[in-house]
């Protein structure tokens, strides 16, 4: 179960993914019907899924096609700047630096919960791409798909190659790295900090191919006009899932977060706490089973980490705890679902 508290996705975009696994031999309606969606439902470019449904659209291709480099294979069959304003806008722009500027600004027209930074060290300049709480996990195999779409996307816009330093991953690596390889023709480094895209930050200057300043400032414009009236995610859930992600990492003594110690660090009493999330129809457990629950499935793809660690990080209070509620989550234990994971990498 993925958290969900207000993200939502593009339906363009699950449109854009569709047509590309439909290019790769997949069926969307099979797709679309493992993860409960109807066509109906992302018709209209103007629709949107949640961050739940498109984190399990992801997984349902990952299981169907039984290959953890799917995702990067699929951004050679789908062209980034089709799928919004948001990539409209970046290929008609000047330079890299005032593409990747934008994409910065707009993504969020594209996905909610995710954001991408362009952060410039001395010569070294990266585009890096995570989730905006920990809350919030994909998998390893859309991030993939959205790097190699942004290199891509600029080799096409750009002309020529542009060659990357190094790519960083957050996923653990895959045994077998030939497609990650060939597609991003560049060191891969896995079981990093955040995903990113490092280059040569002179690469910044160059131009792009379809330069309009005068169509830029009315893409501007519109893209600003449809972030204005994208609905606001809920900030009082989405600041209580940050805040009880922190209280589970927190160092010793270690204990398992309480509504009163949340309640606290909100600045609410614990029965307005209780109040609030009834009005959200939930509770204090359920957003904290829940939560684990999603970082447990984080946690659990890094084979450094061992199980008791892991239980540790969750806030139980031993490692039996843990495996109890995995078991009720997923029907196994932690250790048959890590082997389960590297049957498929």
């Amino acid at each position: 179960m993925q958290l969900d508290i207000g993200y939502s996705v593009s339906a363009k975009l699950v449109q854009g993914i569709l047509i590309a696994t439909e290019n790769m031999g997949l069926s969307s309606a099979d797709l679309l019907a493992a993860i409960g969606l109807s066509p109906i439902a992302i018709a209209h470019p103007d629709d949107r899924i949640t961050h739940r449904q498109w984190a399990a659209l992801w997984q349902a291709i990952a299981q169907q096609t039984n290959d953890p480099s799917a995702g990067a294979q699929l951004a050679a069959l789908t062209q980034f700047e089709s799928f919004s304003v948001t990539g409209y806008a970046m290929s008609h722009s000047a330079t890299l630096e005032a593409a990747l500027t934008r994409l910065t600004r707009y993504s969020r027209l594209l996905y909610e919960g995710m954001e991408f930074s362009l952060v410039i060290e001395g010569a070294i300049a990266q585009l890096t791409y995570q989730t905006v709480s920990p809350a919030l996990v994909l998998p390893a195999i859309s991030v993939g798909w959205t790097l190699a779409n942004i290199m891509l996307w600029a080799e096409r816009n750009l002309g020529e190659s542009w060659p990357l330093i190094k790519i960083n991953l957050q996923q653990p690596a895959p045994a077998d790295q030939t497609a990650y390889t060939r597609i991003f023709n560049a060191p891969l480094h896995f079981n990093t900090e955040t995903n990113a895209l490092l280059f040569d930050a002179s690469w910044l200057n160059a131009p792009l191919l379809r330069p309009d300043s005068g169509l830029c400032e009315v893409l501007d414009r519109y893209a600003d006009s449809l972030l204005a009236s994208l609905p606001r995610s809920d900030e009082f859930m989405q600041r209580l899932h940050h805040l009880l992600a922190e209280l589970l990492t927190e160092a010793l003594p270690k204990r398992e977060p309480t509504l009163e110690v949340l309640s606290q660090r909100l600045g609410y009493s614990p029965r307005t706490l209780q109040r609030k999330l009834q009005m959200a129809g939930t509770s204090f457990q359920t957003v904290l089973d829940t939560l684990r629950q999603q970082l447990a499935y984080q946690y659990l793809q890094n084979p450094q980490i061992t199980n008791s660690e892991i239980a540790w990080l969750l806030g139980f209070s031993e490692d039996s705890a843990f495996n109890r509620a995995f078991r009720r989550w997923q029907g196994m234990s932690p250790g048959s679902y890590r082997k389960a994971l590297q049957m498929t990498s």
